[in-house]
């Protein structure tokens, strides 16, 4: 196994194969990881994350993670990247999502089988997601691969600011909901090349 430690402080332990995380590695590079990266594993514990108590990224693309994984408390982290994992619902887990990573400035969440995709068959799902994790999140600024707009955080505070439409994550969507969800559709910017390299 190949572990490498980076000038910018990342531990990359991407496409090891690996189950789990040696606790020698942990003792070894806790007090220095800032990114660390185990992209194209097979893990699915991430109870070692808490040892690294001065992480700021998480890459964990391409794993085991699902909708009953338990993160650790990290409020110093502020990009977390789960990308094509088995997610399979999200309401509850983005909630645990938010009492884990308070912070969060950039999460990325595609390519999960419960995340809707940005289709037109699916679009009035994909938007209903993309506002409720925005409501969870008031310091994110980038969700998947699109910037959060002020015009979004607006209308997710307005649907999703009190607990009687949190209902609406996993129902069908009222005509109030198709309103504002048409009123965002406008302002979501396109997918392009303008997500930063943060990691």
């Amino acid at each position: 196994m190949i572990a490498m430690i980076a000038d910018d402080s990342r531990l990359n332990l991407a496409h090891q194969n690996l189950r789990s995380v040696p606790k020698t590695l942990v003792n070894s590079f806790q007090e220095v990881v800032k990114i660390i990266d185990v992209s194209n594993n097979t893990i699915s514990d991430v109870s070692f994350l808490r040892s690294f108590k001065n992480l700021t990224s998480i890459i964990f693309d391409h794993n085991y993670i699902t909708s009953e994984t338990v993160f650790p408390y990290l409020s110093s982290v502020r990009i977390l990247w789960l990308n094509y994992n088995h997610i399979t619902t999200y309401s509850d887990f983005i909630k645990h999502l938010r009492s884990r990573f308070p912070h969060l400035k950039q999460l990325s969440l595609m390519g999960n089988p419960g995340i809707p995709q940005c289709r037109e068959e699916t679009y009035y799902d994909y938007l209903r997601y993309r506002l409720y994790v925005i409501s969870c999140f008031e310091e994110l600024e980038y969700l998947d691969d699109r910037t959060v707009s002020e015009h979004e955080k607006e209308e997710a505070q307005r649907l999703f600011g009190t607990p009687a439409f949190e209902k609406y994550v996993s129902k069908s969507i009222p005509k109030v909901f198709r309103g504002a969800i048409n009123r965002v559709r406008e302002f979501i910017t396109p997918s392009s090349d303008e997500r930063p390299y943060l990691i």
